[in-house]
């Protein structure tokens, strides 16, 4: 008896499989996961005070508005005053427009801001080289 009950199950289970039938699924397929970038543009670490002579200074500051790599720039160029700019990383360098020109900030050497008083300095960032920038 017991083997007529083996034998009846091992035939149903037998006939529930069709081994003809291709395989197919209608299961979305698998995609990688979007992982966000977690590389920092360069031109962060710029990000703080900067000094030149005579109380002049370059002050770069995460832009949250703008999102990753744009930046609010407050510069003091002169004696006269400071303004407010808005900047954007383009590699190693921070774009910007004054006074309807395009501008760009870049790191360089002290000697390269044509002030005598930064020329000794190694960790700078010039606007206009022998006439504008900026030391740390």
């Amino acid at each position: 008896m017991k083997r007529i009950i083996t034998m009846m199950m091992l035939a149903t289970l037998a006939g529930c499989g069709d081994d003809t039938a291709p395989a197919t699924s209608t299961a979305a397929p698998e995609r990688a996961a979007v992982v966000p970038s977690t590389q920092v543009p360069a031109t962060d670490s710029w990000i703080g005070r900067w000094l030149g002579p005579e109380g002049l200074f370059l002050d770069i500051r995460a832009n949250a508005e703008g999102g990753e790599g744009h930046y609010v720039l407050t510069i003091k160029s002169d004696l006269d005053g400071q303004a407010e700019f808005v900047g954007q990383a383009d590699g190693e360098t921070i774009r910007f427009v004054r006074g309807g020109a395009q501008q760009t900030i870049r790191p360089g050497k002290g000697v390269e801001t044509g002030f005598k008083w930064l020329a000794d300095k190694s960790n700078c960032l010039i606007i206009r080289s022998g006439q504008e920038g900026y030391c740390r």
